[in-house]
């Protein structure tokens, strides 16, 4: 019963991610690639005089930006667009 409560919610995410790639494939991929460069510089050693640091936060700031413009884009599509779907 358990495992079912945790299946369900990720294939919720799963299929509103895919709606969001098909829907912005361009910026869902920048969103992936930030998420990756994120990782990464998580991954390197912290020893890098405060830039590796710098760097997270503007790409924190960055995949919030690239949801919002997603967001902004979904609630002003004009309807000939949101027919297109």
């Amino acid at each position: 019963m358990k495992t079912q409560s945790l299946i369900i919610p990720a294939l919720v995410l799963a299929l509103g991610s895919s709606h969001c790639l098909a829907e912005q494939p361009n910026m869902q991929n920048a969103l992936d690639y930030l998420k990756q460069a994120k990782d990464s510089l998580q991954r390197a050693s912290q020893d890098k005089g405060g830039h590796r640091g710098n760097a997270i936060q503007a790409i924190n700031q960055a995949i919030q930006e690239v949801k919002a413009g997603m967001e902004y884009d979904r609630e002003h599509q004009s309807k000939e667009e949101k027919n297109k779907k």
